[in-house]
């Protein structure tokens, strides 16, 4: 209740009531049928007058809202704080028609009468939930409005998160330079916020991750150590790990292949000891992936069968993909094409499952199945599988594979003295050029 004098009480009181009713959709005259005159309910919201305090319950009802509600200094705040905790709970709960109702109700009403920063905060909520149910463009229109309208120190740290969250949207659709571009200007806005924190480190792992799938390796060790070192500070246990395994595999990418093991093996005690059984499964597989890169195939099976084991326990399947593809690869390696072949189609299977958004995997599937092809001696199915490989890569912008293939297929193109060879070497000196400016950049 409030402890206001009886003008101010009356003022909050009148500008509540009015707020209520036209948020509600009622006229004057509906409002105030049978408790008191349109003019008397007119007096009342301009804080002129009052209702008996039996009216005033029975008009706080018709509108849907409490007598707290009413009394409070910002009535309308506080629901809108209490509805997006609301739509919060349904998030977590998995009722996501449930939260998309909230979030939409908190960013309409919101944007009404102009509370930004809880606006904000409905417009994060409800893409974090989008970008998890693949509604990437959604985002990217959200996100772009939002932040066309943000200003002022305030807004600073939303706008970080708005980067964050739409840096992910871009990468999750597959344009990787787009989101390396939102990480890059969410690394800026941090020079306007005090202190290190979460969003902070997010951004770090993100762009070590955009370069690191970019062939940038150098700079995305020095993002990851700087992420590595921030989880540190915070006492983000899980997260320190992860940064240090991550950061095992771009040394493995750099040619640093016992500095990598030991990494790997380290952090892999560290996550068996806390029964960390997803990380448990990643490190395997990375380990499975230093092996074979140095030919010790035996050693590779083990960790990728013990990668897929727990995969599978976990209905990771996204992350069953890769110990599969690299087995493939061990398998045609072996000459074993029955059992490579084998392994190719239970990927293909979980990426028609996923509808379309596996699509690195497939591409990797893809080929693999060309260099079966190619050993075969089919050389026109082995190109025609390259080629479709090269437009995935070329639409989701992922410009160093893109490079490596264009010259793997233009040299076979040329040992055949196949005209289309110029062609492909075009292409690969441009896509060499798009990777070459995407590593002069932060």
């Amino acid at each position: 209740m409030l402890a206001l004098d009886g003008e101010a009480r009356n003022r909050i009181i009148g500008e509540n009531l009015r707020r209520y009713r036209l948020l509600r959709g009622f006229t004057q005259d509906e409002a105030a049928e049978g408790l008191c005159s349109i003019s008397q309910l007119s007096k009342v919201e301009n804080g002129k007058t009052h209702l008996k305090p039996s009216l005033l319950k029975i008009l706080a009802e018709r509108l849907g809202v409490t007598m707290e509600q009413l009394e409070s200094a910002d009535s309308l705040h506080d629901e809108l704080t209490e509805t997006l905790e609301l739509a919060k709970a349904a998030t977590l709960a998995g009722h996501d028609e449930r939260a998309f109702g909230y979030f939409r109700q908190v960013i309409g009403t919101a944007r009404e009468h102009g509370y930004r920063q809880i606006l904000i905060e409905a417009v994060l909520g409800e893409c974090r939930l989008l970008n998890r149910l693949n509604g990437c463009a959604q985002v990217v229109e959200m996100i772009t409005e939002v932040l066309a309208e943000t200003n002022g120190c305030e807004e600073q740290k939303q706008r970080v998160e708005l980067l964050i969250e739409l840096g992910k949207a871009h990468r999750l659709s597959g344009n990787m330079m787009m989101a390396h571009d939102c990480y890059c200007r969410a690394d800026e806005e941090f020079e306007h916020v005090d202190g290190k924190n979460e969003s902070h480190l997010r951004t770090y792992y993100e762009l070590a991750d955009c370069h690191f799938y970019m062939q940038n390796y150098r700079t995305a060790l020095r993002y990851m150590e700087k992420a590595e070192q921030l989880s540190q500070e915070l006492s983000m246990h899980l997260t320190r790990i992860r940064c240090t395994y991550y950061k095992a595999t771009i040394l493995r990418k750099m040619g640093q292949a016992e500095k990598a093991k030991a990494l790997f093996l380290s952090t892999l005690k560290e996550a068996q000891d806390n029964q960390l059984l997803f990380d448990v499964a990643t490190i395997n597989n990375n380990l499975g992936c230093l092996y074979k890169a140095a030919g010790e195939y035996g050693q590779a099976n083990a960790h990728f069968q013990r990668a897929l084991q727990v995969y599978e326990l976990l209905n990771q399947e996204q992350c069953l993909c890769d110990p599969y593809l690299n087995l493939a690869e061990i398998a045609l390696t072996l000459q074993d094409v029955a059992k490579c072949l084998r392994h190719l189609t239970k990927v293909m299977e979980i990426v028609e499952r996923s509808g379309g958004t596996f699509y690195m995997e497939r591409a990797r599937a893809l080929q693999i199945r060309s260099w079966v092809e190619r050993d075969a001696g089919n050389f026109e199915p082995y190109a025609e599988q390259v080629g479709e490989v090269l437009a995935i890569y070329e639409q989701h912008s992922v410009v160093g594979e893109a490079y490596e293939l264009a010259v793997e297929l233009a040299d076979a193109l040329y040992e055949r003295k196949d005209g289309r060879a110029v062609e492909l070497y075009r292409k690969a000196i441009q896509l060499n050029e798009h990777v070459m400016a995407f590593g002069f950049r932060r």
